[in-house]
């Protein structure tokens, strides 16, 4: 396999999300499709995965907790909390949920206020791009 790991850059569920960790869409919509690669996939949230927009999920509760609990049930999928970071090789992963901010946050943003001093001001003007991103930089 010529790849380590992958990452997801959230809406890993559309349109409407997961119900729970027995949701059908984790086979068909990630085990089929994801786990036979071999690799970890590191996954963010996006609004889809909340069940956004209503206008067209107007009767499906989507559970973000449910994709953050699905790791313990997947040889593929990571997503250990809503916020996160790992590091692979000499780079460093941010994953941040902007659907739903919290307390949470403001743990990754000192981690990265702290990488953007090693890293330069690039990741500065990352922090005002869209939300449901990763971050990759050097913090060597």
């Amino acid at each position: 396999m010529p790849f380590d790991f992958g990452v997801t850059m959230g809406d890993n569920f559309y349109f409407c999300g997961v119900r729970n960790v027995t949701d059908p869409k984790w086979k068909t919509h990630w085990e089929n499709l994801y786990t036979p690669l071999g690799i970890l996939f590191y996954a963010s949230l996006g609004n889809h995965d909340y069940g956004h927009p209503t206008g067209i999920c107007p009767f499906y509760r989507a559970s973000p907790n449910a994709e953050v609990a699905y790791t313990e049930h997947s040889k593929s999928w990571r997503m250990p909390a809503r916020y996160y970071t790992f590091a692979a090789g000499p780079a460093r992963f941010f994953a941040i949920d902007t659907e739903g901010w919290s307390a949470a946050q403001l743990g990754i943003k000192a981690a990265l206020a702290a990488c953007a001093e090693r890293a330069g001001r690039a990741l500065a003007d990352r922090l005002r791009s869209p939300p449901h991103f990763l971050v990759r930089i050097s913090c060597d």
